[in-house]
């Protein structure tokens, strides 16, 4: 959610100026296109590691992956600085997270399913997935103060 929000100033930052506002624009959509689209990857690629090995390391690899990835691209150089590597590695790191993204959700889910008693299982489930939802609650209300 943060990127619908600082979209404008990531796709400043990590492109090449351009005089039409429209690219600009579709630069920074574009890349939080990307992450999406990589979601399904990310399940198809390690979820069969996480049936084989066991979820719950694979589930602890995705957050720990998720967050490092989104630390590399806080301290990401910009256009300005690193040239046409900035975009690239944005665009790889962004990759990355929405891949490691895509196994968070859904292991999460079938991670409480599987630890909590049947009598509990809808109520765990909505929980898990109610938090998704305060995450995104509590993105629009840091942007609606900040911005």
């Amino acid at each position: 959610m943060i990127y619908l929000y600082i979209s404008d100033i990531v796709s400043a930052a990590i492109f090449p100026a351009n005089a039409d506002p429209r690219v600009a624009k579709l630069q920074g959509m574009g890349l939080f296109v990307i992450g999406y689209l990589a979601r399904p990857i990310g399940g198809v690629l390690i979820g069969r590691y996480g049936d084989i090995k066991g979820r719950k390391p694979v589930l602890l690899l995705s957050i720990i992956v998720t967050a490092c990835s989104l630390l590399a691209m806080a301290f990401l150089p910009t256009y300005a600085q690193w040239g046409a590597a900035a975009p690239a590695l944005f665009i790889l790191l962004r990759i990355i997270q929405g891949m490691a993204f895509g196994l968070y959700v859904p292991l999460s889910w079938v991670f409480v399913a599987e630890h909590v008693p049947r009598q509990y299982l809808s109520v765990a489930c909505s929980y898990a997935t109610a938090s998704f939802f305060v995450g995104v609650l509590f993105s629009n209300a840091f942007f609606y103060v900040v911005i």
